[in-house]
């Protein structure tokens, strides 16, 4: 009887999985419609098998699921709205509304429009970037939301402790307020991406934000400025989003 109880329980779990990765590939499939729709490239991944994905924990994979099906749902709304997703401040409004957060009240004097906007949990899951973020990103959203930062990034380790200690302290203390950040200049290097960019990013601004129903703190935001040092070239462009729609149509993940 146990025998039999733990096959069915590990049958359920990759029943589980199975749905999990639909969900995940669906949304971004959908944000990859829209983003194309505005010029910008979002992959879903390289393969709708998503083995990133599947080597995550099946909680893990069940919170990267909503915060993608959030982010989703945060640019399905402003199209619909007929919102101009490509502009910072426009999007990051649709963002806390959406997602039910309440931002500082000094937020929006650091925000310029063609600012990168990532909004996080404590628990490190991103819950929203606005399109500049994947502009000078070559990884796909299975990268994103399957490997931790450390992983996905190499910088310099200054920079790091930098931008961690004013979390920290954005995270515990009674701070209202966004907090500038200064002299926290950077270049990060994608580890294992397609294209293995370099992206000299300056940090602008961190702040805490706020769940509007419960009134507790929900994550933070970040904003920074940035510019590739190595850009890829229209032909690399151009193989890679070839490769990606070749592996679509070897598939039958959403049948």
């Amino acid at each position: 009887m146990v025998k039999t109880s733990r096959v069915s329980s590990i049958k359920d779990m990759g029943a589980d999985m199975e749905s999990l990765k639909r969900r995940f590939w669906r949304s971004g499939m959908q944000l990859h419609k829209i983003a194309r729709k505005f010029g910008c490239r979002i992959i879903p991944g390289m393969h709708p098998s998503l083995p990133k994905f599947g080597q995550m924990a099946l909680p893990r994979q069940e919170m990267s699921v909503e915060a993608l099906e959030n982010l989703c749902s945060v640019y399905n709304t402003m199209v619909y709205e007929g919102q101009d997703i490509r502009s910072s401040l426009s999007v990051i409004w649709g963002a806390f509304r959406v997602l039910g957060l309440v931002p500082p009240s000094n937020l929006f004097d650091k925000i310029q429009s063609d600012d990168i906007i990532e909004i996080y949990g404590f628990n490190g899951l991103q819950m929203f970037a606005n399109l500049r973020f994947y502009e000078i990103c070559s990884y796909t959203l299975e990268d994103i939301y399957s490997l931790t930062w450390e992983e996905l990034w190499q910088r310099d380790e200054n920079a790091t402790k930098s931008i961690s200690a004013v979390v920290d302290n954005v995270e515990h203390s009674s701070e209202k307020l966004a907090v500038s950040v200064a002299d926290c200049a950077y270049v990060a290097r994608e580890r294992h991406s397609p294209f293995k960019l370099e992206i000299d990013y300056r940090a602008v601004a961190i702040a805490p934000l706020w769940n509007k129903m419960t009134g507790l703190k929900a994550g933070f935001i970040i904003v920074e400025r940035a510019h590739l040092i190595n850009e890829p070239t229209a032909k690399e462009e151009e193989a890679l989003l070839a490769q990606f729609y070749k592996n679509l149509e070897s598939t039958d993940i959403l049948s």
